[in-house]
């Protein structure tokens, strides 16, 4: 029976200290919903024409350089990772603009606690980085990446950059050289 109470009180203590976070990643949700609701626009629909009927021979051949799109019809466009996450959005969602929008919004939400976790290493205050999951969460300089689906190579890069800064610096606390490496294939991804 204590160690039930002791795991329901670590249960609860933790969901109390998670709740600002959960909060922040809500409200920023909330705030680019409305797009969810949106359909393709601007270059989304050249992007995805593009993809269309169109898929790598392996998964390999993403990352040559015979597998480019070219969003305006000019220059070409090398990013195997959002071409990765299109097709798959592609392969669950079909043509339905919904699925692309909450992918977005996802990857928004990962931002979101990814800035929390590399404010609190970086300032060691939880109050510090409680705002800055706020702010970061409801800025309105992430309007274009959230709710334009075109936009995804923002979002995608803000998760892998929070993400290998924030190994990097927990690589340090730790001393840990796994952890290193795994902050290094976060930056070339």
């Amino acid at each position: 029976d204590a160690v039930k109470t002791s795991l329901s009180y670590r249960i609860r203590s933790g969901l109390v200290r998670a709740a600002p976070y959960i909060a922040a990643v809500v409200l920023g949700v909330a705030v680019y919903l409305r797009a969810a609701g949106g359909p393709f626009i601007w270059d989304d629909n050249f992007l995805l024409d593009q993809l269309r009927g169109r898929g790598p021979s392996s998964p390999l051949s993403l990352f040559t350089s015979g597998f480019l799109i070219r969003p305006d019809g000019g220059a070409d466009f090398y990013r195997p990772i959002v071409i990765l996450s299109l097709l798959f959005d592609r392969s669950v969602w079909s043509n339905n603009p919904v699925g692309y929008h909450a992918t977005n919004l996802a990857l928004h939400a990962v931002s979101i606690l990814a800035v929390a976790w590399f404010a609190w290493q970086l300032l060691r205050s939880r109050t510090g980085a409680i705002a800055a999951a706020f702010l970061f969460a409801v800025h309105p300089a992430h309007a274009e990446s959230v709710c334009w689906i075109s936009g995804r190579t923002d979002l995608l890069c803000a998760v892998f950059t929070l993400g290998s800064l924030n190994a990097f610096l927990w690589s340090r606390a730790k001393s840990s050289r796994l952890v290193l490496a795994g902050s290094y294939l976060l930056a070339a991804l």
